[in-house]
């Protein structure tokens, strides 16, 4: 996770903290020249709280935060393609696909500067030691926590998707502690999730969130959580192309995780379930 993304994902910043965070992004080349006593005299703070700071954020002192700063510095120039509308009515259908594989690119590539490898590893370690994942969503996204869903199933994991506001409720209230929840929106404002979350914590199911950074602030009592893209606005645009993909992506990483857990096991599951879940008559060669 860049130091940018550690920034706007931190929700324990105080007030001067969060003025500390903008200098530091507004005034990057100067404080890569400064020590942290100067930089404590810079913004009217004192060294340890600087270094509470850089705590906060997830790194061990001034020091790493200096090469996260200086990696920030390395970083291509921002893309200027419209998530939202990435092609005109006037455009060809060449220049589409290129703007499409572009959105992608930087969908794919912005997701990757959010995830915290520690942090997922405890979510896949989480998810993993559960009898029963219970993935709570709507809409588009049913359609990659389904894809999720099939591939986890594939390695004996139990996984429910509920579709209907009725049968979310329902499945939240028969589950156990045993099982774990992951809950998916982009926004973090879908109509389900307050009733959801009222079972869960009733029930003390641990929970892990999927959703845009700024979602976060809302759900402080979820301790997990995973963020996705958050390029794309929330109804003026073509199609949900940005959240889709960058789900899509954290879902997939999030099994690969999982998988690695028990690699060979796994595997040995899944080779062994292949011949019974497919029947195609295929040749032994065949790719």
């Amino acid at each position: 996770m860049t130091l940018a993304k550690r920034i706007q994902t931190c929700t324990e910043l105080t007030p001067a903290e969060q003025q500390l965070a903008s200098y530091i992004l507004s005034h990057k080349e100067t404080v890569l020249q400064l020590s942290i006593s100067e930089l404590a005299k810079e913004t009217f703070l004192s060294p340890s709280s600087i270094h509470r700071f850089t705590h906060k954020l997830g790194l061990t002192g001034f020091k790493e935060l200096k090469i996260e700063l200086a990696q920030l510095l390395l970083e291509p120039p921002a893309s200027d393609i419209n998530v939202n509308f990435p092609f005109t009515k006037e455009d060809s259908l060449q220049h589409m696909s290129k703007q499409l594989l572009e959105l992608y690119e930087i969908t794919l590539s912005d997701t990757l500067s959010y995830v915290n490898h520690s942090h997922c590893q405890k979510v896949a370690m989480l998810l993993s030691k559960a009898d029963t994942i219970d993935i709570y969503t709507h809409a588009h996204n049913a359609y990659p926590a389904g894809v999720f869903s099939d591939r986890m199933l594939a390695i004996g994991k139990k996984v429910r998707c509920p579709h209907s506001f009725y049968e979310q409720r329902a499945v939240a209230l028969s589950s156990n502690p045993s099982h774990a929840a992951i809950v998916i929106s982009y926004s973090g404002k879908a109509s389900f999730i307050p009733a959801v979350l009222k079972i869960l914590r009733k029930k003390r199911i641990p929970v892990v969130l999927i959703s845009k950074p700024d979602a976060r602030k809302d759900f402080p009592q979820i301790r997990y959580h995973l963020s996705i893209s958050n390029q794309e606005h929330l109804q003026n645009r073509i199609s949900q192309f940005s959240s889709h993909i960058s789900l899509q992506y954290l879902l997939d990483l999030l099994y690969c995780f999982i998988f690695k857990l028990n690699y060979d096991d796994n595997l040995r599951i899944l080779n062994e379930s292949i011949y019974l879940l497919d029947d195609r008559q295929l040749d032994s060669d065949n790719k």
